[in-house]
């Protein structure tokens, strides 16, 4: 019985192992751009996502798929979102601001 929980153990640390190296690449390959650099698309996506928002700050991260996280203010407040290449938002946060109106 204890073998079998030590191979239970062995066996999901190996497969974990896995995604938390590709969590840090995707982390390493973070790089900060101007907002300026942004593709049109993705200013298009932030703009109907978040009307009135301000876009502070951007990376572009690498991975399967490029995306770009986005800090901005909103009544004066900070928040972040993350859109594709396409300006499609690739996954939603309670933080994120228009979420409301969906």
């Amino acid at each position: 019985m204890r073998l079998l929980k030590s191979l239970m153990l062995a066996l999901m640390l190996a497969l974990s192992m896995p995604m938390v190296a590709m969590a840090e690449d995707a982390e390493k390959s973070a790089e900060k751009i101007e907002v300026t650099a942004l593709p049109a698309p993705v200013t298009d996506g932030f703009a109907k996502e978040v009307p009135g928002g301000v876009i502070t700050s951007a990376k572009k991260l690498g991975g399967e798929k490029v995306r770009y996280q986005l800090q901005y203010k909103l009544d004066g407040k900070d928040h972040q979102i993350t859109l594709g290449e396409d300006g499609a938002r690739t996954r939603k946060k309670k933080e994120d601001k228009g979420d409301e109106a969906k």
